[in-house]
């Protein structure tokens, strides 16, 4: 039972948000936005914009970040109207992160993650009237360490490149799913506690920690 769908307005849910902010002592909080009951429902992508837009206001410094998937050429319809909804409702949500797998990416992880993300950065551009740095500096990617659930490769070298051109653009935020499985198992399929692939226990990491 995500919270998102299950709170009445967006003043509860900025009220369910401020309990893990008050408890952890949050200085960003990342919103993690998918399924057809959230990222596909207009009511449910106001409602957590809205309370985003709340938090924001009622936690001086937070940084609000929100995450979502994309198809190899940026935003879907439903990423779009994120977007779009984020900029009319004056939302001030500082970085949008994509998360560039399980979208029939073929076998070029790296040109389909650039892809997706060049489509974002125009998206964010026609939303807000960005200039192409700025546009980036709301950015992010969230990527898939090995095997995805579609069998997407994204090998420690692969990710090391797309960790090399996120960082010539000052991206916002650089990341991936998950810890977890950062350790290896060639053939062992796409599965919660290794990467499927072969690799060094923790390289995804050790790359990861580099950005900057």
């Amino acid at each position: 039972n995500k919270l998102a769908p299950n709170c009445s307005s967006a003043q509860a849910l900025a009220g369910a948000y401020q309990q893990v902010i008050d408890a952890y002592g949050l200085r960003a909080i990342d919103v993690d936005i998918e399924n057809s009951d959230e990222f596909e429902n207009e009511v449910v992508q106001d409602r957590i914009l809205g309370a985003l837009k709340i938090v924001k206001q009622n936690n001086p410094g937070l940084k609000t970040i929100i995450t979502f998937g994309t198809a190899t050429t940026g935003p879907t319809y439903w990423g779009t109207r994120l977007v779009n909804r984020a900029a009319a409702l004056g939302a001030d949500i500082d970085v949008f992160t994509i998360m560039p797998f399980n979208f029939g990416g073929g076998a070029n992880m790296y040109q389909s993650t650039v892809s997706a993300a060049e489509g974002l950065k125009n998206t964010l551009k026609s939303a807000f009237g960005w200039s192409d740095a700025t546009a980036y500096a709301h950015m992010g990617i969230s990527g898939m360490n090995g095997l995805s659930d579609q069998q997407e490769l994204t090998s420690p070298a692969t990710w090391t490149q797309i960790r090399d051109w996120a960082e010539a653009r000052s991206l916002a935020r650089f990341t991936f799913w998950s810890v977890n499985r950062d350790r290896p198992c060639p053939g062992g399929g796409v599965v919660a506690h290794c990467s499927g692939i072969a690799q060094n226990t923790w390289e995804f990491t050790s790359i990861t920690a580099q950005y900057g």
